[in-house]
């Protein structure tokens, strides 16, 4: 196993490391600690980063494809869309647990109803049942 060290700026260091079956680049923080890691073995490349704070921004699109993913936050897990949220399961089931109360605040709540079903107010309601609401 061969072994290489480069010196960066702000006492960061990067290591190289070779052996018959694998290839690790790392890059150490100034106290030691890995921040990030590239391995290339016979299965392909693994990387894992470990950062404070980690912002990915892109002008058009993020795709993430794999056979599972997991996201687990610690403390909160907030989705924002300016648009449509979808969420589908094209083979088995949707669960959604929770220890305390969910919530779903919504203009109108449509289950097992297909998007083509115009949705109506309260007061069209009322008139196709013929029911006065006075």
């Amino acid at each position: 196993m061969s072994t290489r060290e480069l010196t960066l700026p702000r006492d960061r260091r990067l290591t190289v490391e070779d052996s018959d079956t694998q290839s690790t680049l790392r890059l150490l923080a100034p106290n030691g600690e890995v921040e990030l890691t590239v391995e290339i073995g016979p299965n392909g490349p693994t990387v894992r980063l470990r950062a404070i704070n980690l912002e990915i921004t892109a002008e058009r699109d993020i795709a993430l494809a794999a056979a599972r993913i997991a996201v687990t936050a610690t403390e909160h897990l907030s989705i924002t869309s300016g648009g449509d949220v979808e969420l589908n399961s094209r083979q088995g089931n949707i669960c959604l647990r929770a220890n305390d109360d969910v919530s779903v605040d919504a203009e109108r709540i449509r289950l097992n109803s297909p998007s083509s079903t115009p949705a109506v107010t309260w007061e069209q309601f009322l008139e196709r049942v013929g029911h006065d609401e006075t």
